[in-house]
């Protein structure tokens, strides 16, 4: 019998290891006989079905295999997609990165899939062998609905690369009271959630990566600075355009002078308004403190985003 600091180590393994240490370790659970491949199992059970020959000798068989555990079984190779256009402020490729090692999101113009290994389609035979694969059907189903909210919700920075896109309906998320660039809120608006709390959201994401034709990144790219910074400047772009103020770079330099409340009653009371009855400047400051960043460093970094318009 597993000892539960065993099965804890095992189970951490498959929640926040590597690609390759999850792989190893199903390598070792196959050897112990607590899970085999998904296409012996199929033709154990072809075994079996035939040893009752004659009760279903008149029921056409189809494939039994889970299609989930097909998909899982899909040849490996890379997307033939066109380069994407890469601005001053788009993810380099870094290679550096140990990418083969880790789970990929395999990003493809506009939208983009979890590359789910070749080696991951497995059955169990115990009730062990179930509790592993449970909990790593789980982390691929979280990995998939991130695949999915990024093919819908923010597709051209899947074209980009550009943390700037990551902060496309900023301003609506702030006043929803929703922080896409914040883990905790992101789980919640998206539902995610509901499969994983934060702890369990943190490890699946480890060791994943969003892979462009000519860039790479890890999937926490979605929740570093960068993209809180980008999700507050796309704020302040978005409410001036939203009250039809065209922003100089004068004014920019006005708001670096804008302190936070002082007291707790303040900060209390900036937090608790509605977003309609602030001033352009709290707003801003509500922004950033929702953020976590520092609104001078929004706008050195993302200055020039906030006044120059384009089409974006």
């Amino acid at each position: 019998m597993a000892s539960k600091a065993w099965l804890g180590a095992v189970l951490q393994t498959v929640r926040e290891g590597s690609a390759v240490a999850v792989q190893t370790l199903l390598a070792d659970l196959r050897a112990e006989g607590h899970i085999i491949p998904a296409a012996e199992a199929g033709m154990i059970d072809d075994v079996e079905r035939d040893a009752d020959s004659e009760i279903d000798a008149e029921i056409e068989l189809g494939d039994e295999d889970d299609a989930r555990l097909e998909a899982w079984d899909e040849a490996t190779g890379t997307p033939e997609v066109a380069a994407s256009v890469r601005g001053n402020d788009s993810i380099e490729s870094d290679t550096s990165l140990v990418v083969a090692a880790g789970y990929q999101i395999i990003v493809d113009g506009d939208v983009c899939r979890l590359h789910l290994p070749v080696w991951a389609g497995f059955e169990s035979r115990t009730e062990l062998g179930q509790r592993i694969l449970d909990e790593l059907e789980n982390r691929f189903v979280v990995l998939e609905r991130i695949a999915r909210w990024l093919s819908e919700a923010r597709k051209q920075f899947l074209v980009s690369a550009d943390p700037w896109h990551l902060g496309c309906d900023a301003f609506k998320e702030l006043r929803s009271g929703l922080v896409s660039v914040s883990p905790q809120s992101f789980l919640e608006m998206t539902g995610i959630g509901k499969l994983a709390k934060p702890e369990a959201f943190s490890r699946y994401t480890r060791d994943c990566f969003l892979v462009w034709p000519d860039a790479t990144a890890p999937l926490a790219v979605l929740f570093d600075t960068r993209a809180r910074q980008a999700w507050v400047g796309n704020v302040i772009k978005q409410l001036a355009d939203a009250q039809g103020r065209t922003l100089s770079a004068a004014d920019l330099d006005q708001l670096r002078g804008v302190t936070k409340p002082r007291t707790k009653s303040q900060k209390q009371d900036l937090q608790l308004a509605s977003v309609d009855s602030l001033s352009f400047s709290e707003v801003l400051i509500r922004a950033a403190s929702i953020a976590n960043v520092g609104l001078s460093e929004v706008l050195v970094q993302y200055g020039k985003r906030i006044i120059i318009r384009t089409n974006e």
